[in-house]
């Protein structure tokens, strides 16, 4: 019994060895975050100028100064986590 165990023991240890999974690169950014920050900024754009256009009346003006300010400033969040990444910091 307790050379069955120990031989399963060293079929587990070696397929813990031969499987492990691989280690995803920490400077690396992927595309689900870069698409998640501008989506994000985009939404909250779109909100913030349906916002004032409703308080305003001002119906096309917040949306379009909003949803520019909401894209510039996902544009300029990626640049940094690129940045930062890039550097390894």
């Amino acid at each position: 019994m307790d050379e069955e165990i120990s031989k399963l023991q060293k079929r587990i240890n070696a397929f813990r060895t031969t499987k492990e999974p691989k280690k995803k690169n920490s400077n690396s950014v992927d595309a689900f975050t870069i698409a998640t920050e501008l989506v994000t900024g985009v939404i909250v754009g779109l909100i913030t100028g349906l916002f004032f256009d409703r308080i305003f009346s001002s119906k096309p003006l917040f949306l379009i100064i909003c949803l520019l300010l909401g894209v510039i400033a996902s544009f300029k969040i990626i640049w940094q986590t690129l940045n930062r990444k890039n550097n390894g910091t």
